[in-house]
């Protein structure tokens, strides 16, 4: 079996077999890049002058995951070359610096785990809310084929002329408005609550109102576990145990959730007198200003 690392070597050597000689004169660049929850290898092609033109990112990790079904290489680089072709100078790069009032109303928040993203939180403006982390995204565009973002960098917030609380309370309106929550019942009383897009759903524990409509909705507080950064199930604090529900995520964390989709392993606890959000073991996070 081809191993990982001879898998890129051969993208890089043979992908300009698949390509029309306009794009013989690109440089294959590979760049390691934080996402979410990991590291991986975003391949692209650059044209030779460094004219600017958009350019498609295409991960490795994911074609080299394809390429073990068959290790049919030739394939694998058929899909990519089809991917730049079809991508490649659609956008011209203005297309992607929008001016800063169009800009305020398309960041939203992305709920995420802190201790799996230190590095990244690093270049990014974040807020902490217990043991999971608030970081920002530009949205680009929706449509059919999915949502298109970028993450907010701290360049770009400088640039906006906006601190990062006023930057939360913006993302999050802007959250709500864009996507907004949804309830799907699920076992007995138990809802799981993402929103109409169903990425990045957990953000909702950050929508103030609509968590005291889903306690409303439960009939008092609630336990929340959070299954994934798409989506967490509410529970009814009366039918709810804070340590077999932890060993339940654990368990769903270790089984089920892939890494790039994990949140956290704690339980939290939603009061609704006091409006906040407590990870069970550890003082509560006010939401009442979100």
């Amino acid at each position: 079996m081809m191993d990982y690392e001879l898998f890129k070597k051969l993208i890089c050597q043979r992908i300009k077999e698949f390509l029309p000689p306009v794009y013989h004169s690109w440089e294959p660049v590979i760049n390691r890049v934080n996402k979410v929850n990991e590291c991986r290898d975003a391949f692209c092609l650059v044209p030779e002058d460094k004219e600017r033109v958009a350019v498609p990112t295409v991960y490795l990790n994911d074609l080299y995951r394809d390429f073990l079904n068959d290790e049919d290489l030739d394939r694998v680089l058929g899909i990519t070359a089809s991917v730049i072709m079809q991508w490649s100078g659609k956008y011209a790069v203005d297309d992607f610096v929008m001016d800063f009032k169009r800009m305020r109303r398309h960041v939203v928040i992305n709920l995420i785990s802190a201790d799996l993203n230190q590095e990244l939180l690093g270049n990014l403006p974040h807020l902490h809310v217990m043991d999971l982390a608030v970081v920002f995204r530009v949205i680009m565009g929706m449509g059919p084929d999915g949502i298109n973002s970028i993450l907010m960098t701290r360049e770009l917030m400088k640039d906006m002329e906006i601190e990062e609380e006023e930057l939360f309370s913006l993302a999050v309106e802007n959250s709500r408005r864009l996507f907004p929550a949804k309830l799907i019942p699920s076992q007995g009383s138990f809802f799981v609550v993402t929103n109409e897009s169903d990425i990045n759903g957990a953000s909702v524990m950050l929508y103030r109102e609509e968590m005291q409509k889903l306690g409303e909705t439960l009939g008092g507080d609630y336990y929340i576990l959070p299954s994934s950064i798409h989506e967490f199930f509410a529970i009814p604090a009366e039918e709810g145990n804070a340590m077999l529900l932890r060993r339940l995520l654990r368990e769903g964390n270790r089984e089920i959730v892939g890494r790039e989709d994990l949140l956290s392993e704690s339980i939290y606890y939603y009061s609704r007198d006091t409006e906040t959000l407590t990870r069970c073991g550890a003082r509560a996070a006010d939401i009442r200003e979100s």
